[in-house]
């Protein structure tokens, strides 16, 4: 039997359809690639979250206990990954001192900083104390998790995130402590709500807070992985084909 040798033309004609269907497909691939990235670095801040959400609270977040705060978070399923973020700052001296992340165990996080302070207690009454340190002492409710930043790509600077995705609601309880420790005559030790530090000028306690959130939203006009994958497939059916039909010109 006489086989048929396809001519250089149909062999030219083969490499050129089979080079362009692998450019296809590789332009598919890369499309799945930087749609992954795209939800993998969320976007923000924002607040209230881009969908919207409700917020409550109970509570004080310089007295003893805390203040308890509870989000709703409207359409949790319209979110590929949601995220809140909380920021603090507080003092001693009538000025607030930006908080930093120092460390986070289980649900609860903690932000350290110092305040300068005028003792008002016994002998020392007066004197000014150019250091106390200060902490602001967040615990996530059930469900909720701290992420680091920088995991998600975003400034390190931002600490530890709460990861909120898929919730319906969460709660968060914040706490401002002092360090009596480091106040003589004071009569205690150790932290406690930065509330019960005594002033002599009435007003000099200072505290603040803000959170916001960080998400990912499914783009309109992108189609997702499935959709992308079908299309790789239709692409190199097509290839297989076209190079059986060359193979017996």
């Amino acid at each position: 039997m006489k086989l048929s040798v396809p001519s250089p033309i149909a062999q030219a004609a083969n490499s050129i359809a089979v080079i362009r269907s692998f450019k296809i497909a590789l332009a598919l691939l890369a499309a799945i690639g930087l749609t992954q990235y795209a939800l993998a670095q969320p976007t923000g801040p924002f607040y209230p979250a881009p969908l919207g959400n409700g917020y409550s609270s109970t509570g004080s977040s310089g007295a003893t206990g805390g203040k308890t705060g509870t989000y709703t978070i409207t359409d949790p399923s319209g979110y590929s990954d949601l995220y809140w973020s909380i920021a603090g700052s507080a003092g001693l001296n009538g000025s607030l001192e930006t908080l930093s992340l120092s460390s986070v165990s289980g649900q609860s996080a903690f932000f350290t900083g110092t305040t300068g302070y005028v003792d008002a207690y016994g002998a020392d009454a007066g004197d000014y104390i150019s250091s106390v340190a200060i902490e602001l002492e967040v615990t996530l409710g059930a469900g909720a998790s701290w992420v680091s930043a920088s995991s998600l790509g975003l400034d390190p600077s931002l600490g530890d995130l709460a990861d909120v995705t898929g919730l319906s609601s969460f709660t968060a309880n914040l706490q401002f402590l002092a360090d009596f420790s480091e106040i003589p005559d004071s009569g205690t030790s150790g932290y406690q709500a930065i509330n019960n530090v005594d002033q002599i000028v009435t007003g000099d306690t200072h505290t603040s807070t803000s959170g916001s959130f960080y998400d990912n939203q499914p783009a309109a006009g992108v189609p997702d992985t499935a959709g992308t994958l079908g299309l790789i497939s239709l692409a190199l059916l097509g290839l297989a084909g076209m190079r059986r039909k060359f193979a017996h010109a």
